[in-house]
């Protein structure tokens, strides 16, 4: 196992813009409402100095049969994963997550009594992860590219048919405590703006730059295109 990578980063320098937010609230292109951009642009800079927190460890790994295993950890990634990090020579295993104060921040307002602010806060923290994912993926592929490597995307548990469940195998190859994430018994991260997973890493693999037409999960927090309901 490589020796482990850590960072922190203030809000500000994921350069997180006022259209990322008005993509999850009108994922159709709908004009937003002029008091949302206003809101938004106040939330952002309220908390532009608080901090996220990232990592990876670097694993050998083996992928065969729907299946890939990491320091003798067998996991059970279904056929689409398996489609994605297929010819992965390694394989970065991450998480993602805001601190505990911007946790704290973004969980402050009372949905019942300030509602745009606690539904504006609760997208605002999951782009925050979204970009968060993003910086890492870009390290992940400038440290691979240094050997000529190449990375596949980011795949997570929960989404494309990979059971929530796993997460917590997944962390149990990664330090305890890992970047101050607990798990409850479903595999739910806490904070719940965290995200886990694994990027593939190897002469062969690819990336694709949207896949939200490909992938069968209606509901993912990261979708960046409209489910059209016919890969069910």
């Amino acid at each position: 196992m490589q020796e482990a990578n850590q960072y922190i980063k203030t809000v500000e320098e994921l350069s997180i813009s006022v259209d990322d937010i008005a993509r999850y609230v009108s994922p159709n292109g709908v004009e937003v409402p002029g008091f949302f951009i206003d809101a938004t642009k106040v939330e952002l800079e309220k908390i532009k100095d608080l901090k996220v927190k990232f990592g990876y460890h670097i694993f050998s790994s083996v992928v065969a049969s729907d299946t890939l295993t990491i320091e003798g950890v067998t996991f059970n990634i279904g056929d689409e994963i398996f489609e994605a990090i297929t010819n992965s020579e390694r394989v970065g295993v991450f998480a993602c997550t805001v601190s505990e104060e911007l946790d704290s921040y973004l969980n402050s307002y009372n949905p019942q009594e300030d509602i745009t602010e606690a539904y504006l806060s609760d997208i605002i923290g999951t782009v925050i992860v979204e970009k968060t994912t993003g910086v890492l993926s870009d390290y992940l592929y400038d440290l691979s590219k240094l050997e000529f490597l190449k990375t596949t995307n980011t795949q997570s548990p929960g989404n494309c048919g990979w059971d929530v469940d796993e997460q917590k195998k997944l962390f149990s190859i990664l330090p305890n405590n890992y970047l101050g994430i607990s798990l409850n018994d479903s595999g739910m991260m806490h904070p719940v703006k965290s995200i886990s997973g694994i990027v593939g890493i190897g002469k062969k693999v690819k990336f694709k730059h949207s896949e939200c037409n490909l992938c069968t999960s209606a509901n993912c927090m990261y979708r960046t295109k409209p489910f059209n309901g016919k890969n069910l």
